[in-house]
């Protein structure tokens, strides 16, 4: 059995939908801030944008799969992923009916 490998080179851009500018105060995620990073993430000709999970962190992180569906809606162009899913937390029943939703809304 032969792995098939691409011969081009992709790049993508992974996020926590976090500013990274010394601030402070506190910061929560926005709205503009996410359609802001995925137009600016296209426009620079990314092939792909990823996003985390974590359910307990130092800031706060947005759920992963409506982050994706946010960018689906402003890129038809960018490939999109979860990098990290802590599915174990999880019942795998509603996530799989979340990821097939957004699969089919987003045309894949």
């Amino acid at each position: 059995m032969t792995l098939q490998l691409s011969d081009q080179l992709k790049f993508g851009v992974q996020t926590m939908h976090r500013r990274t500018e010394p601030a402070t105060g506190l910061w929560l995620p926005d709205a503009e801030d996410g359609r802001a990073m995925v137009e600016m993430v296209d426009r620079l000709g990314y092939d792909s944008l990823w996003v985390g999970d974590h359910l307990s962190f130092a800031i706060p992180i947005l759920d992963p799969f409506i982050q994706l569906a946010q960018a689906a809606a402003y890129s038809s162009r960018l490939e999109l992923g979860v990098g990290v899913y802590l599915l174990p937390l999880r019942h795998p029943g509603p996530v799989a009916k979340q990821v097939a939703t957004l699969d089919h809304l987003s045309n894949g």
